[in-house]
């Protein structure tokens, strides 16, 4: 098997400077690789993982309300007995973020963590988790 990863996750859209004390809003995009998917972030426990994206505790970013995503497609599992949700080719979340209030001025690093499980039809790999960032520059609360 090829240990590739069949998905890459990146950060699209981020506003190139934010106030401290304001919220705002990331696209994160996960492109997936022909004949492989992923499953949704409202996948329903008791079968494979969800798709998870969080922001990482050590930074002065907390998440401003729910995560949304694509609308997934769906198919029945025999083995699990369930409705199994994934995305395939393109899934683009929308991620709502607010800068703690109390933020130095500067550059800082926005970082996510996105937990997830890459299948085809044939096999799954074990759940991966990865860090993706990008820049953001935070302003003094006016």
């Amino acid at each position: 098997m090829n240990d590739t990863a069949a998905v890459t996750w990146k950060i699209t859209e981020i506003p190139r400077c934010v106030t401290a004390g304001e919220s705002f809003s990331v696209q994160l995009a996960a492109n997936i690789a022909g004949g492989w998917h992923v499953y949704s972030i409202s996948q329903p426990l008791g079968g494979p993982c969800a798709t998870a994206i969080m922001l990482l505790p050590s930074q002065p970013f907390r998440l401003a309300g729910p995560i949304t995503g694509p609308k997934p497609e769906y198919v029945w599992d025999e083995n699990f007995e369930m409705q199994m949700e994934y995305y395939t080719g393109t899934a683009v979340f929308m991620i709502p973020v607010h800068v703690e209030a109390n933020t130095a001025a500067g550059a800082h690093e926005l970082l996510l963590e996105i937990s997830y499980q890459e299948c085809s039809e044939n096999s799954c790999r074990p759940p991966a988790k990865v860090t993706v960032s990008a820049p953001i520059s935070v302003s003094a609360q006016v």
